[in-house]
């Protein structure tokens, strides 16, 4: 009954998690992303 709106917050939230996490581990994922070139 109330899947588009349980879809909806978890796009928001998924979203919300995503921005945080790039913005906590950027320094990470590019030391990583250089590694994987290496």
């Amino acid at each position: 009954m109330f899947l588009p709106q349980i879809c909806l917050m978890v796009v928001k939230i998924s979203k919300l998690l995503n921005t945080f996490l790039i913005t906590a581990t950027g320094s990470q994922q590019k030391n990583m992303r250089r590694g994987s070139q290496l």
